[in-house]
């Protein structure tokens, strides 16, 4: 659920109940407050954003907008200002299925081979390990047989350079078990899903510095921060739109436990209101 002007007024976006909640309610204000100062507003609503590729499909030229802003952040005041790089990478592993009983010398396993490189894997880069900067990388999915597997692993750093280390990683380990199985194949493929919005983002720096205001002008402290994920002004700012990421409260993300409070939601509408108002008042 995206909110977005063409002349620069942008606001609103995020996938969970909340963010949708805050759109609802910021049209609803709109609409009993019609002497608030503000630009016009575009709507978008837009699928999972969770790698970062949720506005993939949008027609930004159509669309016709100057900024954006995403509201699918954690605690009031929260504007994140960067994300994790995103890399999807698959490791295949060919074995040799010969019958069990007579396969000295030519039996290879290659759920065996797979399993010894995803254990050599940093336990540090895991995420039941990994908080703050840290970087992280997991085993998505795991499937196969003796003669072949493979799996999808996830690689994710705030530089760049991390995402080579990792991959450098990778390699070493597949080196490591060929030579003990040197008669099986192991491929590695790596590719881009999003990237670190950051330096885009600075090339304008109203659009962070007028969230602050508007935050500011209601008497919210704003918290710059970073996302150990991905969001949807990684794809828009790569694609040409600037965009950061606003608070909406959200806790426990992704849970069983996930949890909000009305108090937040109305926070993050008013700052949305106020941001409108910056917007226009800094343009005029």
């Amino acid at each position: 659920h995206t909110i977005m002007t063409s002349d620069g007024t942008t606001l609103l976006g995020g996938d969970d109940k909340a963010g949708l909640a805050a759109l609802v309610e910021l049209v609803r204000h709109y609409k009993e407050n019609k002497d608030d100062v503000h630009g016009d507003i575009r709507i978008a609503i837009i699928p999972d954003e969770e790698i970062g590729v949720g506005t993939e499909r949008l027609d930004l030229k159509k669309f016709g907008c100057d900024v954006a802003y995403t509201v699918d952040g954690g605690v009031m005041g929260e504007i994140d200002v960067e994300s994790f790089n995103g890399f999807k990478g698959k490791i295949t592993v060919d074995g040799y299925a010969a019958f069990p009983g007579y396969g000295k010398g030519i039996y290879i396993n290659a759920i065996q081979i797979l399993s010894k490189m995803i254990a050599k894997m940093e336990d540090k880069r895991w995420p039941q390990n990994a908080a703050g900067r840290d970087p992280i990388w997991w085993i998505h999915t795991f499937t196969g047989d003796v003669a072949k597997a493979e799996a999808t692993v996830f690689l994710r750093d705030f530089e760049l350079d991390g995402i080579k280390v990792q991959e450098k990683l990778l390699n070493q380990y597949k080196d490591e078990v060929l030579k003990e199985f040197p008669k099986a194949k192991v491929n590695i493929e790596v590719e881009e899903m999003y990237k670190n919005y950051k330096y885009e983002l600075e090339k304008d720096p109203r659009v962070v510095d007028y969230a602050k205001e508007a935050m500011q002008n209601i008497g919210i402290e704003p918290e710059i921060n970073f996302v150990r994920g991905g969001n949807d002004s990684c794809h828009l700012c790569f694609s040409g739109l600037l965009s950061t990421n606003l608070f909406i409260g959200m806790q426990n993300m992704h849970s069983l436990m996930e949890w909000n409070t009305v108090e937040t939601i109305e926070a993050a509408v008013k700052t949305l209101v106020s941001l409108a108002k910056v917007w226009v008042d800094k343009s005029a």
